[in-house]
């Protein structure tokens, strides 16, 4: 029995090439436990069954004990202790720099309306909130705040750093999914001129259409994070469109 292995791992056991052996794996971040029994059973002598960890089972004291200690850990280290270096965005040349949510409000009230409202943006406090706190963890910081890579766990130059540094790009924001709008937020207040023509090229670059947005999603929303995730049944509690 192994405790590695792909996220979405077999759910049947793999024989070794070559070898006796079976290989068993429950995947990732302690989602499931294997249980495996041996039979006096010529047809049947091995049984397999991977059970998911859910809410049926009580959180282990010793394991419990353990994270709150690698919890604390990440807080004395901080990420720059953890050797954390921001990266280039790679829609930033085009995009410009990430300015935050209360930027979008004055032209797209209805849809900053949507936000404030949505569980969005009680994404930071969750994690502040949860125990043990889990703030300082990058795997969790990187779908809760703006700027970060989701899947990758590192932070985008200009992403959120810390609650003190970078308070504007707390909590999922509108640039957690549509993208750095610097560009387009200059281009709407006339800092890059008066031409509609660059207005448009700022407005379709932060445009998400719906196809990509479900995409999007699913990077935060994924097996691990969010399995009882349905876009079709979650869309609605943040949908907003406008022209």
């Amino acid at each position: 029995v192994t405790a590695g292995g792909p996220p979405e791992p077999p759910a049947q056991p793999q024989q070794i090439e070559g070898q006796k052996a079976w290989l068993i794996e429950v995947g990732e971040k302690g989602m499931y436990a294997a249980v495996v029994g041996i039979y006096d059973d010529p047809q049947q002598p091995r049984r397999y069954q991977r059970v998911v960890l859910d809410s049926r089972y009580p959180d282990s004291p010793v394991m419990r004990q353990i994270m709150v200690a690698y919890q604390e850990q990440l807080k004395d280290l901080g990420l720059t202790g953890l050797g954390i270096q921001p990266v280039r965005h790679p829609r930033e040349e085009l995009n410009g720099p990430f300015v935050g949510s209360k930027e979008c409000e004055s032209c797209h009230e209805p849809s900053y309306k949507v936000w404030k409202s949505s569980g969005h943006v009680k994404a930071w406090q969750t994690l502040v909130q949860a125990d043990p706190p889990r703030h300082h963890d990058p795997e969790c910081i990187s779908c809760h705040v703006v700027g970060w890579n989701p899947q990758k766990y590192f932070p985008y130059q200009g992403g959120f750093w810390t609650e003190q540094k970078t308070p504007h790009l707390v909590a999922v924001g509108c640039e957690s999914c549509h993208g750095p709008g610097g560009r387009h937020v200059d281009a709407e207040m006339g800092r890059l001129g008066s031409d509609d023509q660059v207005k448009q090229k700022y407005r379709q670059a932060v445009r998400l259409p719906l196809a990509e947005a479900e995409k999007t999603c699913l990077e935060c929303h994924d097996l691990d994070n969010s399995p009882d995730f349905t876009f079709k049944t979650y869309w609605p509690k943040v949908e907003h469109r406008e022209k």
